[in-house]
């Protein structure tokens, strides 16, 4: 048997088939598009912020060699005293200065060795007024300051340039260690924002899980109508498909009323006709009566078959019904001992009381009481009835000890009109009504040979939990004269 809520429904592939993954990848783009955003505006104002401190700093040493800058006894440009950082004595440490005028040499400090920042490099710095980038030592890349400067001497006073340089690759380093901060932060942050979107989503979608609750409990048949407090977004659909329940169980149930008039409007002509064949076979008019009794009994059963289908519920309208397999057992065994013959045989029953199946109760009684009546009419002494629950569904069979239905012929006898035999009462409409009934349940009959060689009728049917509450199976008698107080 099929799942059920499957038919017809189309899934989309992948995670478009569920609402809950959608809104998660969307907030998963959202939160990675904007916290990527977010990382690089930080790293951006960081390393603009080292530059601005770098620039403070140019000028604070610029400032501090200025202050230090002499003229000698010989008329050379010194500084009066040491600048206090050991790194202008380390080759290459990155923080350099140099001090140089046309035509009177260069002052350099020991971190440069032998290299120079350069003169052009230098000339663009003091067009420039601020810190720019230039190459340094090594490949490297400096941050270069250079301003004019003045120094009174007693010969007049002398004009230097004073450039001041600190290697970038600090800043680079510095930017690299925050971005790698701030990327561990963002994750940090991007698996709580999921997180608190995971949360959130699934307390938004909780009413709609509550919805598929109860919509599952009316398919099982443990309800027949949905109940609880939803949201003010979910409270119309709740009415709505209550108010779709009861419309269609009002529609049943006045189609089963026309059935039943329909039914009763016909009752008296056929009886009339009837009584007309008695009066013609009576006559002598043998083969006139024999053809009226034929085409009212044809008559009758057409009337039976299409009150049945008119009386069917359905797998989908029986969703939010549940039937007590042994209880409907039970009384239509009892009516089939007032039937002919049916207090010879013996009936047993092995039925769990607990059983449900989700089927409407007079489907059910009509399946049952179809099969009962059959195995009744052709059984020598024993009817068994069995069912037993695997994995949810309900196995039900009905064995007679009878002659039994040759394999080439059972399928035939699921069709309108057929009998297996001319002596045995009934229109040959049973197991074709059984079977109209099981398709709309979605399953079907299947007819095998019993272990006593006689035929088995067997089906099986969605079942229900032990605690969901049943309703009661009615079986339907066709003939109620026929029925006779059962034998002592």
């Amino acid at each position: 048997m099929g799942e059920a809520g499957t038919a017809g429904q189309k899934r989309s592939p992948g995670w478009r088939s569920s609402v809950r993954l959608r809104l998660m990848v969307l907030a998963a783009l959202t939160v990675a598009a904007t916290l990527t955003v977010a990382g690089i505006l930080l790293v951006v104002a960081f390393e603009r912020h080292l530059e601005r401190r770098l620039g403070l700093e140019l000028d604070t040493r610029w400032t501090q060699l200025a202050a230090a800058l002499t003229i000698d006894g010989t008329g050379a440009a010194r500084l009066s005293h040491d600048p206090g950082d050991p790194r202008y004595d380390q080759p290459y440490s990155g923080i350099y200065y140099e001090i140089g005028s046309p035509g009177r040499g260069e002052v350099r400090s020991r971190s440069l060795w032998d290299a120079e920042l350069g003169q052009t490099a230098i000339d663009a710095a003091v067009a420039a007024g601020e810190p720019i980038e230039v190459d340094g030592p090594n490949g490297s890349v400096l941050y270069l300051l250079s301003k004019p400067v003045s120094v009174a001497h007693a010969s007049g006073e002398r004009s230097y340039t004073l450039s001041v340089a600190i290697d970038h690759a600090e800043i680079e380093t510095l930017a690299s260690e925050f971005a790698a901060d701030v990327r561990n932060a963002l994750i940090a942050i991007a698996l709580v924002l999921l997180a608190g979107t995971w949360a959130q989503i699934s307390l938004g979608l909780g009413p709609l899980a509550t919805l598929r609750r109860e919509l599952d409990l009316i398919r099982r048949g443990a309800k027949e109508r949905m109940e609880g407090t939803f949201p003010d977004e979910v409270g119309p659909l709740v009415s709505d498909l209550n108010s779709l329940l009861d419309r269609q169980d009002d529609l049943i149930r006045k189609a089963r009323e026309r059935a039943g008039t329909l039914a009763h409007g016909l009752k008296t002509p056929l009886t009339i006709i009837q009584a007309e064949a008695r009066r013609l076979q009576r006559s002598g008019a043998t083969e006139a009566a024999k053809t009226l009794r034929d085409q009212v009994a044809a008559m009758n059963g057409h009337v039976e078959r299409e009150l049945s289908r008119a009386r069917l519920q359905g797998k989908a309208v029986a969703a939010g019904h549940a039937t007590a397999v042994a209880d409907t057992v039970g009384r239509i065994v009892a009516l089939e001992r007032r039937m002919p013959r049916g207090g010879e045989l013996d009936w047993i029953m092995e039925v769990d009381p607990r059983l449900r199946v989700r089927m409407d109760a007079d489907d059910f009684g009509e399946v049952l009481g179809n099969l009962l009546d059959n195995a009744r009419k052709w059984a020598t002494g024993t009817v068994r009835i069995a069912a037993t629950e695997t994995d949810g569904t309900v196995s039900l069979s009905v064995d007679d000890d009878g002659p039994g239905i040759p394999a080439d012929m059972r399928l035939a006898m699921m069709e309108r009109g057929t009998k297996a035999g001319a002596e045995v009462e009934g229109s040959g409409l049973g197991l074709a009504i059984v079977t109209d009934v099981l398709e709309a349940y979605e399953t079907g009959l299947h007819l095998e040979t019993a272990p006593s060689g006689g035929l088995r009728a067997r089906f099986e049917i969605e079942g229900c939990a032990a605690s969901t509450p049943a309703t009661e199976a009615v079986m339907p008698v066709r003939d109620p004269a026929a029925i006779r107080p059962a034998a002592e």
